[in-house]
């Protein structure tokens, strides 16, 4: 696995056993990239600004913690929010006022500028039920009747608001990332069923099943 995807797992695990570490996880993650832009600026030609430098290991910075903050936004669909709550108290703890200053004040999953409310409702459900449709393929609407005969307002929260609202924005994360996430998250809580949907899932989505295992590898042991 990816020393990158090892960390977004690794942000998405530490909120159901101890959410302290997501702190020391993005200060470590932040000293990397600071510490691999300095060393960029002393190797560089003189023909580069360090300024320009600068520039680029702070956007990646932000990069980071954008990363960091979907990954336990999305975390919250398997572990529960107020563990993502305070997972993501932890991880601003470590994040320089000045780079706060940076990251966006506005919600992506707000309203936009050319959206009344009908709309925005519209299109957060269709995106629900096409990344619902991307996990689950041909049982796509095996699983959604197994919700609705459980319980007909746990399918309308799955596709509208978990799927639509939480896991279907790919702005940051990708789909194969979101649903190792799934993987890494549910691997650990004992819920074989599901764990079992979501690996399928992950695949249905293009992870390789390489990927699958090393995710399954690392939560167990992150959470042995």
């Amino acid at each position: 696995m990816a020393e990158s995807e090892e960390m977004v797992l690794g942000q998405a695990l530490f909120p159901l056993v101890e959410p302290k570490k997501v702190r020391s996880i993005m200060a470590q993650q932040l000293a990397l990239i600071k510490a691999a832009g300095l060393q960029s600026e002393s190797s560089s030609s003189t023909n580069t600004s360090p300024s320009v430098e600068s520039n680029q290991t702070i956007l990646e910075q932000v990069r980071a913690i954008q990363r960091v903050r979907e990954t336990i936004l999305k975390t919250c669909a398997f572990c529960g929010f107020p563990k993502s709550i305070t997972a993501m108290a932890y991880c601003m703890e470590a994040v320089d006022p000045e780079l706060q200053q940076l990251l966006s004040k506005s919600s992506m999953r707000g309203f936009k500028p050319h959206q009344d409310e009908a709309t925005y409702l519209r299109e957060t459900i269709e995106s629900g039920q096409r990344f619902f449709d991307r996990v689950y393929k041909h049982r796509a609407e095996k699983v959604a009747s197994d919700l609705k005969k459980y319980y007909p307002d746990l399918a309308e929260v799955a596709v509208n608001d978990i799927y639509g609202r939480i896991l279907s924005p790919e702005h940051i994360l990708n789909g194969i990332e979101t649903e190792l996430i799934a993987v890494g998250s549910i691997a650990v809580q004992n819920t074989p069923t599901v764990l079992k949907g979501h690996m399928i899932g992950a695949a249905n989505v293009g992870a390789t099943q390489a990927q699958i295992q090393a995710v399954l590898r690392l939560a167990k042991r992150i959470c042995p």
